[in-house]
């Protein structure tokens, strides 16, 4: 039996931890029971990721973490990511969605808000990038962060970027 891997982090005022990029990644894990490889945080090559199938959150890390699933137990300032073992869950390939997203030639534009006034703003600016809307709730999390928002297509996944702070969103738009 694996033992639990512990990243155990303060948080720190003005900077993105390996625990803020984790809280990160958290808020984009799936609740469905079909697809049950979602509702795990997914470790490869240096970074850590979630997705619940209409977004997708990614974020290096440098605390040393194993490839694979994890379950991540929050307490207070420190998290216990837990390795799934023995299990035939099957993640995504993210890898082709988020680098199909990085290569293309696209509108480009800058993306900020700190509150719930300047969220309406940003989702005005937003739209008017895209063709299809993108659910609020999905762009809620990224409340804070200073992002570079690339868009491929009007009908393409919107991708959220700071390589400063090693963060990666995609948010896929709504479908008519």
């Amino acid at each position: 039996m694996k033992n639990y891997q512990f990243v155990n982090i303060k948080e720190k005022k003005n900077a993105l931890t390996d625990y803020k990029r984790i809280e990160f990644v958290i808020k984009a894990l799936s609740k469905d029971e079909i697809r049950y490889a979602l509702n795990y945080i997914h470790a490869k090559d240096g970074y850590i990721e979630a997705t619940d199938g209409h977004r997708i959150h990614r974020a290096t890390i440098t605390e040393a973490v194993e490839p694979g699933l994890y379950i991540a137990l929050k307490r207070k300032y420190s998290f216990y990511l837990i390795p799934l073992e023995n299990t035939d869950a099957k993640y995504p390939n993210t890898d082709s969605i988020i680098g199909d997203a990085k290569k293309a030639k696209t509108k480009s534009a800058k993306f900020r808000f700190t509150d719930e006034n300047e969220l309406y703003k940003a989702m005005y600016e937003l739209h008017k990038l895209l063709d299809a809307p993108v659910n609020i709730n999905y762009i809620k999390p990224l409340q804070g962060i200073e992002l570079r928002v690339n868009v491929i297509r009007p009908d393409s996944p919107v991708l959220f970027e700071n390589k400063d702070l090693g963060i990666t969103s995609i948010v896929m738009p709504m479908r008519k």
